[in-house]
């Protein structure tokens, strides 16, 4: 493994973890791009992985970030919601130390392409992770919406 990219959630325990994290793979010839959360540079072809420190939505931007690309990303929890983490905090050394071993295996998931027209114009199109959120407002409201599945109406 060559280089591996770190794309850490805001917050300052969480960075110092990273930076400990950076120091390992640094020890053990590896390069190390850490992602800016805000506005990140394009995803380089040649990262190995990508490991994500932080919750939930930490690991939905990652998988944003990377977009199409082949790139695995694993997660570790370091949020309060942490459904699609591998693992927990505590075990970020033994985690790190297995990928680098070459011991693991990489699952396959499905990415979902969500286009929102109205008027018959596009308004957005975007590759999503595990789940899309529709919303006008802060309050809720009736919505139509026509779903199609590989271009089958749902």
């Amino acid at each position: 493994m060559r280089r591996v990219g770190l794309f850490v959630k805001r917050d300052e325990e969480v960075r110092k973890k990273a930076q400990n994290l950076t120091q390992l793979l640094h020890e053990r010839g590896v390069d190390v791009l850490e992602a800016a959360w805000v506005d990140p540079e394009p995803v380089p072809r040649d990262l190995s992985c990508v490991l994500v420190l932080g919750g939930d939505g930490t690991f939905l931007s990652a998988a944003r970030w990377i977009g199409k690309k082949s790139i695995p990303l694993m997660g570790i929890k370091f949020g309060e919601v942490g459904f699609l983490a591998e693992t927990l905090e505590d075990n970020l050394i033994t985690a790190v130390e297995t990928i680098l071993s070459g011991d693991f295996s990489v699952e396959e998931r499905m990415r979902l392409s969500v286009t929102v027209i109205r008027n018959n114009r596009k308004i957005t199109s975007q590759d999503v992770l595990n789940d899309v959120v529709l919303t006008k407002s802060a309050l809720s409201r009736l919505a139509y919406s026509a779903v199609y599945i590989n271009g089958q109406y749902l």
